[in-house]
């Protein structure tokens, strides 16, 4: 088939994308509304159906009377309060069990008709599935976590099960631009795809580092900009870093929060060096994607500063969140377009 014959496999897996985009969003507004353990059970077919009587709703809010998190944090809730945050949980898995439908039926439909005769797409759209599953199961793994004392789920399960959200959105759009640009060939550029692979290990430092201030609620430490609390490197950093050194650039708030604050600024400084570089070497479709890369940087910087200054906005958290994830797909796409077979 010629590459505008899989215009509908494209659109499918473009449509993809967008959807595990949409799940990273409500997966964040799950978190800042602290609706995510508000379901304790984990029924991926039955779980579809929500409760629909009152008795349904009071079984379901006594299972959630039973963790931690209901004694700490919503003990004044009744039924009312509960059925809010019940149904935020609710929505952010419907949409997981959407996408499993929007890939499942088009996928057996593309079968019959004869697309994955293409040996490496259908190896891909197979990968995609399990690594579906798997981050499926990541999201309860992380949520278990939160049914201890600590109430909170773990800062390191929240930030895998996020950046596997990632990869499997970049692997999906990966995929969709190997038929969309098929007959595409790159010009060599030395040392292009290595600084791009470079720029893409900085960005997974720092979504880590996010998910990190995000599970910790580190981000509520400090509204402030660019000092924290008036100070370029606040007390209780220092403090957490003489007490337990090394470990605490990973579980300390303040800490992890000084890193993820001016981490950034070492990508910006980064992508900008590499677009100035680069923007005259490369050819037009590829310039395309380097100015997108550069707005989205300064965008996600911009974002950054108004979260804190708003000590936590929501809106702009999740954009902040989402526009994270377009800046990795778009140095995924760069470095997907200088991967394609060379011309001399």
């Amino acid at each position: 088939m010629q590459s505008n014959s899989y215009k509908p496999v494209i659109i499918w897996l473009y449509t993809g994308v967008v959807l595990i985009i949409m799940m990273v969003a409500v997966g964040g507004l799950v978190r800042l509304n602290n609706s995510g353990l508000s379901i304790v059970e984990w029924n991926p077919v039955t779980g579809i159906i929500p409760p629909l009587n009152q008795e349904e709703w009071q079984y379901a809010f006594d299972q959630y009377k039973k963790i931690p998190e209901f004694a700490k944090e919503h003990k004044h809730f009744d039924l009312n309060d509960f059925k809010v945050i019940y149904l935020w949980e609710y929505f952010h898995r419907l949409i997981a069990r959407l996408i499993g439908f929007i890939f499942l039926i088009p996928f057996l439909i593309f079968w019959y008709k004869g697309y994955f005769k293409n040996k490496a797409l259908f190896r891909n759209v197979v990968l995609i599935f399990f690594f579906a599953l798997f981050q499926a199961w990541l999201g309860w793994y992380m949520v278990t976590s939160g049914f201890t004392k600590l109430t909170d789920v773990s800062h390191y399960r929240l930030a895998v099960h996020l950046f596997v959200a990632t990869l499997l959105g970049s692997f999906v759009l990966w995929t969709a631009h190997s038929l969309k640009f098929a007959s595409y060939k790159s010009k060599y550029i030395p040392n292009f795809k290595k600084y791009t692979l470079l720029i893409l290990i900085v960005l997974i430092i720092q979504i880590f580092y996010g998910a990190f201030t995000a599970g910790l609620n580190a981000g509520y430490y400090y509204s402030d900009y660019p000092t924290m609390s008036g100070q370029w490197f606040p007390v209780l950093a220092k403090k957490a870093y003489l007490e337990n050194g090394f470990m605490s650039f990973l579980n300390d708030p303040s800490m992890v929060h000084f890193i993820h604050r001016w981490f950034a600024i070492v990508v910006l400084t980064l992508i900008i060096l590499y677009y100035y570089y680069f923007k005259n070497k490369v050819n037009t479709l590829l310039k395309k994607w380097l100015n997108l890369a550069i707005l989205l940087i300064i965008i996600q910087i911009s974002l950054g500063i108004l979260t804190v200054l708003t000590h936590i906005n929501i809106t702009l958290a999740i954009l902040h969140q989402v526009n994270a994830i377009l800046l990795f797909m778009t140095f995924v796409s760069i470095l997907f377009l200088s991967w394609k077979k060379k011309t001399s």
